[in-house]
C-alpha cells in the first residue's frame, strides 16, 4: 500500500490485522532466505500473506520529524527523495528502492510471488504484461 500524506519515509514489515488488539498489527514475515541478490536478506518477502505499507511523503514540503519507530516499521527516514518501483521477473517481483536527493539508495526491498494466482477460476497472466481483462468491473459487482 502506497501512502504519502505524512512528510517522511516509512516502510513496514508485512502486516495482518490483529483481531485481539487492533491497534497492534501482527508481523507475518520478518526474515527470508538469501538468494544471492544485492537486497539484504531481511528485505525480501516471498509469498507473504501480509500487506507492506510505504509512506512516501518526501517531496516538496517540510519533512515531519520522526521521534520514535514502531515495532512494525522496518525502515524510516527524514530525507527528501523518491521511491522507485519496478515489476520484474515476468511480473512476479515488485522491486522498491528509495533514493535520497543525493542519489544514494537508502532503502530497498523485493516482494516476490513464486506462483501464478487464480481468481474465481480465471488465470491472471504472469507473462510480464498484466492481463487487465481477467477481471472486469462488471464481474466485481
Amino acid at each position: 500500500v502506497l501512502q504519502g500524506h505524512v512528510h517522511n519515509y516509512q516502510r513496514t514489515y508485512p502486516l495482518i490485522y490483529n483481531n485481539e488488539n487492533p491497534s497492534n498489527p501482527t508481523i507475518v514475515q520478518s526474515a527470508v532466505l538469501d538468494n544471492g541478490n544485492e537486497v539484504k536478506t531481511e528485505d525480501r518477502y516471498v509469498d507473504s500473506p501480509g500487506t507492506i505499507f510505504a509512506i512516501v511523503g518526501t517531496g516538496g514540503r517540510e519533512l515531519h520529524e520522526l521521534n520514535d519507530q514502531s515495532y512494525f516499521t522496518i525502515q524510516q527516514l527524514e530525507e527528501y527523495g523518491f521511491l522507485e518501483l519496478k515489476v520484474t521477473n515476468d511480473g512476479k517481483n515488485l522491486v522498491g528502492k528509495f533514493y535520497a536527493n543525493d542519489g544514494l539508495i537508502k532503502d530497498d526491498f523485493i516482494i516476490e510471488k513464486s506462483v501464478d494466482k487464480n481468481l474465481d477460476g480465471k488465470k491472471i497472466s504472469n507473462n510480464g504484461t498484466p492481463n487487465l481483462n481477467a477481471i472486469s468491473y462488471s464481474e466485481k459487482m
